[in-house]
This record gives C-alpha cells, structure tokens and sequence, in this order.
C-alpha cells in the first residue's frame, strides 16, 4: 500500500461557501394568474373582462377580474372552467360564493378575486366605480388569426 504525504497547510484548499441562489421568478405570480383567468374567462365566452390592479388600493388582494356572463349556467361553466384549469397548475380558491345563485360568483384565490356577474346585474353592483383608482391592467393580445391573402379577380384588377 502506498503511504500518502499529509497534505501541507499552506496547499490546503479552502472552499468557499456557494453563493446563495437567487429564488427562481414565480411563474404563477398575482399578475400573471390575473391574467390566466381572464383568458379561461374568454374562453368560456365571458364579456366585458377587466382586470384591476388593486395592491396599492387594498389590504385584500392585489387584483380583481370582472367580467359578465349572460345566464347562471354560464357563470357556473365560467367559474367550474377557472377552478379545472388553475387547480392543474396547482392553484386553488380559498373560497367560492355566491355559485347556487345567479347573480354573482366570487371565487377568491387569495391575491387574486374573480367576480362574475350576471350581465344585468354588473351596472347595479358597479366594482369598477368602487375601485375607480385602481388602474386597469391591460390583457395581453391574442396573437391575431394568420390571414391569407386574398385571391383578386380579373374583374378587380383591371378596375
């Protein structure tokens, strides 16, 4: 067996701490789940969709989506659609109101509080008045549906 040399103090090597990493960006931060329900919103045919920034404005959350629905199955087919959609993501409410009846469903998620309203109800109930501070957060854009270019005729391109 070969005998090793103890190591030499003035060799030895010091390792040094790992830096601290910095925490990864919350990919499901207020906003951005603001805006994910907004869109299932959308998709489930929800009008009049406005998000509110309300963190500077409130100690309950930092944002609110309005938006308005036609019928009470719609507003349940809207606030079920949210629920499926962000409790895959790992996200789900603190709490739902007001889903037996068919007027106004709130669900809140904490930094974020959907509201629902019957269309006809949304003017009696006026939120975006109550937080007319509160800026409104703009949506992103869908990206726009890929167009052809339109065949002319020969009538047309003579004209």
């Amino acid at each position: 067996m070969a005998s090793r040399k103890p190591a030499d103090p003035k060799e030895s090597v010091v390792e040094k701490p790992a830096k601290p990493k910095k925490p990864p960006e919350k990919a499901n931060d207020a906003q951005s789940i603001a805006r994910r329900i907004a869109d299932i919103a959308e998709e489930k045919l929800a009008t009049d969709i406005v998000i509110l920034n309300l963190s500077g404005a409130s100690a309950l959350t930092d944002y609110f989506v309005i938006c308005s629905a036609d019928s009470s199955p719609q507003i349940r087919a809207i606030v079920d659609a949210v629920d499926t959609e962000l409790s895959k993501e790992g996200i789900v409410p603190l709490g739902v109101e007001g889903k037996e009846g068919d007027v106004w469903v709130l669900a809140d998620y904490n930094d974020v509080i959907l509201n629902i309203f019957k269309t006809d109800a949304r003017a009696f109930y006026h939120l975006e008045q109550l937080w007319g501070d509160a800026p409104v957060v703009p949506r992103r854009p869908k990206a726009a549906a890929v167009r052809r270019p339109r065949k002319i005729t020969a009538a047309e391109s003579t004209a």
